[in-house]
């Protein structure tokens, strides 16, 4: 193990080509992080700070008027005194309608159209699908979504229903 390859050192070497799955992977959760917040996929550092700055000025204003969202209540509403009432919310994930590039590699085209299925919720048709992937509307790319769609619905991975697909939800 090399004592000076510390994580800073780590991070600053990740685009040197030396450290490609950590780049892979640091690049993955960028994007997940992004659909998670509803926010483009290409965003400037500065762009990201604002944006969080906002949720921030945002929820300390609601809180500030006793207006507490508790996501885990069981665990918070002992913890925290609000002056206000305070009350346990549903996370609702946003609907996620960025484009995303259609991958090459199948397994990555399989793991991109779980990922939007999952994210949606709900059953989506095939062009509805596709259009959710970069790149013009043709018949290359709506062909290759829908033989990815047949393969995971083989594996059990997806299911249809009608002319729509759909991810179960999986307890």
């Amino acid at each position: 193990m090399d004592d000076a390859l510390t994580m800073t050192a780590l991070y600053n070497e990740r685009c040197s080509g030396r450290f490609d799955e950590l780049d892979r992977l640091h690049r993955e959760l960028d994007a997940a992080v992004h659909r998670a917040y509803g926010w483009p996929s290409a965003m400037t550092d500065q762009a990201i700070l604002a944006a969080l700055l906002a949720l921030n000025q945002e929820r300390a204003g609601q809180e500030a008027r006793g207006d507490i969202r508790f996501l885990r209540p069981a665990y918070q509403q002992d913890r925290v005194k609000p002056a206000g009432r305070a009350r346990a919310v549903e996370t609702l994930r946003p609907q996620i309608r960025d484009i995303r590039p259609l991958p090459e590699a199948p397994e990555e085209l399989a793991a991109e159209v779980l990922d939007v299925l999952r994210l949606e919720g709900g059953p989506l048709s095939l062009g509805e699908l596709s259009s959710r992937f970069a790149g013009p509307n043709g018949r290359r790319k709506t062909d290759r979504v829908e033989q990815m769609l047949a393969i995971l619905a083989a594996v059990g991975s997806i299911q249809r229903t009608g002319q729509e697909w759909f991810s179960p939800r999986r307890h």
